[in-house]
């Protein structure tokens, strides 16, 4: 069985990082993008297992997608497996962001948290998601 592959978009660098480090010791295979269109081309390239994304994404001004929620929308429309699964990684805390969740499917919603403690739920929420059979219905 191979590597879970993982796509991490944040455009902190130091959240992309620490999360790409904690995963790769637990046997995952991580890419990493700031951006959307960074994201878009590692996510044609290879089949995914796992998106954790933010919600908002600031990296580069000139961006056209910035909002994770339509970059995964756009991603599951277009990728010939829109199989993978979803971590909306967020500060957002509004009934919004999980109301977009919900209605997208298939998708978690972690609330970015304090330092190190914040970065160890992630990862194991990630562990979980990757441990559970459910599959995206097309």
């Amino acid at each position: 069985m191979s590597a879970p592959r993982i796509l991490i978009v944040d455009d902190d660098k130091v959240v992309r990082t620490v999360l790409e480090r904690q995963l790769t010791t637990r046997g995952c295979d991580v890419v990493c993008a700031e951006t959307c269109s960074e994201a878009i081309h590692v996510a044609q390239e290879q089949k995914l297992d796992l998106l954790v994304i933010d919600v908002r994404l600031d990296a580069d001004p000139l961006e056209t997608i910035r909002d994770g929620f339509v970059l995964v929308g756009w991603l599951r429309r277009m990728l010939p497996d829109p199989s993978f699964r979803v971590i909306i990684h967020t500060k957002d805390r509004s009934p919004e962001v999980d109301a977009r969740a919900e209605a997208e499917g298939n998708t978690e919603v972690f609330r970015k948290g304090d330092g190190v403690h914040g970065v160890q739920n992630l990862v194991d929420l990630v562990q979980r998601t990757l441990e559970d059979p459910r599959q995206t219905p097309n």
